[in-house]
């Protein structure tokens, strides 16, 4: 199967973000998920717009921009049920965790981390534990 322009681009535009991201600068890397977010909606691509609006997110959280980090997870989390990425759900639960953790809000951060460790173990068995489970016992 060829890849089409707009799949090289999203590629292209990701890793750019990459480096981006690595150089600290975090506007250059929204800008660039938002295009890459933009060729993933125009070919259907719902695991890749799931996984951009996740990393959107993640960089909204890096910044300390907890309440658009939870609307990227939350766009991201519809997608994954929506096509029944159980890992990706996993993920972004974990993620949803990691800023009430963040916020100081530790009943709802362990609420999000045991939903991400149910939903691996439920996808994955027990050997998902250590990834999913770490994040439970800090």
């Amino acid at each position: 199967m060829r890849a089409t322009r707009s799949q090289v681009e999203g590629v292209v535009l990701n890793d750019l973000g990459v480096v981006h991201e690595a150089l600290g600068e975090y506007a250059e890397v929204i800008e660039l998920c938002q295009q890459e977010l933009a060729i993933f909606k125009e070919i259907g691509g719902r695991i890749d717009e799931g996984t951009t609006l996740n990393n959107i997110g993640s960089i909204y959280r890096h910044q300390g921009e907890y309440s658009k980090a939870l609307d990227f997870y939350q766009q991201a989390l519809v997608i994954y049920k929506e096509i029944g990425n159980r890992a990706g759900e996993s993920i972004i639960l974990s993620n949803v965790g990691l800023i009430y953790d963040k916020l100081g809000k530790y009943a709802k951060a362990l609420e999000f981390y045991q939903k991400a460790l149910t939903t691996a173990r439920e996808n994955f068995g027990h050997a998902t534990e250590c990834g999913t489970g770490g994040a439970v016992g800090l």
